[in-house]
């Protein structure tokens, strides 16, 4: 299942090759509000820059991925933040979850274009290239056999040479203080370790060769990155890594890929798709195809599919 941050870097590829080549695209960028009289943040920003150093287009775009379709006051609050950016010269909307119908008559009037993006039947076609329906990955996989075990540990340990016993309901920070969205507690970050220690050990430069149904004991000390804490007795706790220790097995799944397309309001017909799965360590990885015959070959890496908040990230395909 796609999560909000895949959407949005999805969304941005696809923007990227239905654009002529040379555009600028960044994702949370931040633009000016005339009214509010502050720089506020844009899903996607689109610049053409001309020969002379100008900007000639300027395009925001804010994507949306809801449990249900966008209403009309969902709507009317992004047109509103858009169309008090003057240096935009053009609008969009990009909903993962479509639109109600008051919601798209309030985008037509604000002039405020609006695209989908949803699946798309197999086979997938635009211009020459057609993606069957039969199309199959075999993608290989490690796998816990059981629960593996899962420490946390914080810079206190070491300092004082005591044990730490975290309660799985107290809660956890970043940084700034800021309680993570995706990881909100203790246990919940137990169990994202879980599902990504794989992916993080292997980032960390504590990578597996095994053969295809072979299984191993292994043990992890994964550091945790972005200086988490949690709060325990009204102190605050520092979390500096995990011990994560279990036995795997390492087994190819063939995966059919999920089709995906960017949808023009109103069209049946998308203007760009893409072929999506996950690969093994979490990667998402895919095919992308344009009316222009081109078929690429696109990954979303690990640790960016893990970002909770995008700020300010130019990207080139």
């Amino acid at each position: 299942m796609l999560s909000p941050t895949d959407v949005h870097f999805l969304v941005r590829i696809l923007t990227q090759i239905s654009r002529p080549d040379g555009v600028e695209i960044e994702l949370g960028d931040m633009v000016f509000d005339s009214v509010a009289s502050e720089e506020r943040d844009v899903d996607i920003t689109i610049r053409v820059t001309n020969d002379a150093g100008q900007t000639s287009v300027f395009e925001g775009i804010e994507v949306k991925h809801h449990g249900r379709p966008l209403d009309v006051s969902h709507v009317e609050q992004l047109c509103v933040k858009l169309n008090d950016m003057p240096a935009l010269t053009s609008r969009g909307i990009v909903s993962g979850s479509g639109y109600t119908r008051p919601a798209v008559l309030k985008a037509i009037h604000n002039k405020v274009d609006i695209y989908n993006f949803r699946d798309w039947q197999a086979p997938m076609k635009l211009g020459k290239i057609t993606l069957s329906k039969e199309l199959r990955i075999n993608v290989g996989n490690y796998q816990w056999i059981g629960s593996p075990n899962v420490t946390l540990i914080s810079s206190l340990n070491r300092q004082k040479d005591s044990n730490i016993k975290f309660n799985p309901s107290a809660p956890v920070f970043d940084r700034q203080g800021v309680q993570l969205v995706d990881t909100p507690s203790c246990e919940a970050l137990m169990h994202s370790l879980v599902s990504h220690s794989l992916t993080l050990a292997e980032k960390q430069g504590k990578s597996l060769k095994m053969a295809v149904g072979e299984t191993k004991p292994v043990s992890f000390n994964i550091t945790l990155e972005n200086q988490p804490f949690t709060i325990l007795e009204g102190k605050r706790i520092p979390l500096s890594n995990a011990l994560i220790s279990g036995e795997i097995k390492f087994i190819e799944n063939v995966i059919t890929p999920k089709y995906k397309g960017l949808f023009k309001y109103g069209d049946q017909q998308p203007f760009v798709g893409c072929a999506i799965f996950e690969m093994s360590y979490g990667n998402l990885a895919g095919f992308t195809v344009d009316p222009s015959n081109t078929l690429r070959f696109i990954s979303i890496p690990v640790e960016d599919r893990l970002i909770n908040k995008i700020y300010r990230l130019p990207l080139s395909f």
